[in-house]
Parts: C-alpha cells; structure tokens; sequence
C-alpha cells in the first residue's frame, strides 16, 4: 500500500477558490443606492431652501422700493372752459383726450388759467391758492408699486370756495405721470377745471 506523505505540499498549479456572497453585495448595493438617494433629496432641498430666500429677499426688496417715495413733484393746472368755439390751449395739449370726451366734452374751449408747481411731502397737507377764486388743500398720501402696472399716486383733495366753503373732499387715485381732471365750479357759459399730474421723487 502506498501512503501519502504528511507534509507533502500543495500542488503549485492549484489556484484559491473566489467566494461569493450575493445577499451581502445586494445589501451594499442597497445602502449605497440609497445613501447617493439622500444626498441627491438633500442638494434638492437646499435649492430649493435658497430658492425661497430669494424669492423672499427680492419681494422684500420690492416692497422697500415700494415705500422709497417719501414726496412726489405735481403740477396743479386751472382751466377755463366754454361752451363757444375756441379749441384747446396749446399749453393743454397733454390732456386733450381726457378733454375731448365726457363729461367735458359739452365744452368746446379750454385755455389755461394757471399752473402751480408743488413738492408735496408724505403726510403733509399744502395749501394753493387758486387764482379763479378759492383754495386747494392737496394731501400726498401714498406712492404705490406693483408688478406689471404703472405706478400709482394717491392724494387727498378739500377745494374751498371764494366765500371759504368746503365745496371738494375726495380722494383720488392716478397713475403717475397721467393726469386727472375734475370739474370745480360752473357758470352759464362754462365751467372751471382743476387738472393735476404727479411723479415720485
């Protein structure tokens, strides 16, 4: 009988077998998949973090700029209207669309009485003196801005006649630049008309 030696060794030509563990390399493959899931929800979350900021930061700053305008520059025009032929005053020109419809169309003549240039600061009432008789309190109360619009100016008007009678009290409106025109007084042959136009300063 022929007895293997002990110590005789490995044959040399003999390679290591490679051993497999697919449940282990699934569940690596799950955690890295998933780990690379997280970070990608986290860059996305943080976008849209700073996106938000800015979005905030912008509508702040907007709103800041909304509030920027503490006076306004207005010319107060007066106006003589009749009913005669007469066309408008060159210096009216600017208002003829607004003169050329009702309810002041039933005039056929406007000229210019009388321009008065004002500052008008926010809160801040200022009289005028009107050279047809009588006086303008004129209150600057809001400059307002808003996406896609023109900007808007609100005033506050009280018209008190030659005798000191409080003939107006309105509130108005006005994009600026634009004028806005309002009937102050009339007579048998025409009316008196008050125009004004403001732009932030």
């Amino acid at each position: 009988m022929i007895r293997g030696h002990r110590n005789a060794k490995p044959n040399a030509n003999h390679h290591a077998t490679n051993v497999s563990y697919p449940h282990v390399t699934e569940q690596l493959a799950g955690q890295l998949a998933g780990a690379s899931a997280w970070r990608r929800r986290s860059v996305t979350r943080a976008l849209l973090g700073a996106a938000m900021l800015a979005a905030v930061l912008l509508g702040w700053n907007a709103e800041a700029g909304a509030q920027e305008a503490k006076q306004v520059s207005c010319t107060f025009l007066e106006i003589q209207a009749r009913s005669g032929a007469g066309g408008i005053d060159a210096a009216l020109k600017p208002l003829a669309g607004k003169l050329e419809k009702p309810p002041f169309s039933s005039w056929k003549s406007f000229s210019l009485v009388a321009r008065h240039p004002q500052t008008l600061a926010l809160m801040k009432a200022v009289d005028v003196p009107l050279k047809m008789g009588g006086k303008l309190g004129a209150l600057f109360r809001q400059h307002s801005q808003s996406p896609g619009k023109k900007d808007r100016v609100s005033l506050s008007l009280a018209l008190d006649d030659k005798s000191g009678k409080r003939a107006l009290d309105t509130k108005v409106h006005v994009d600026e630049g634009d004028y806005f025109v309002i009937v102050i007084g009339q007579s048998a042959d025409g009316g008196q008309l008050l125009a004004f136009s403001c732009t932030a300063k």
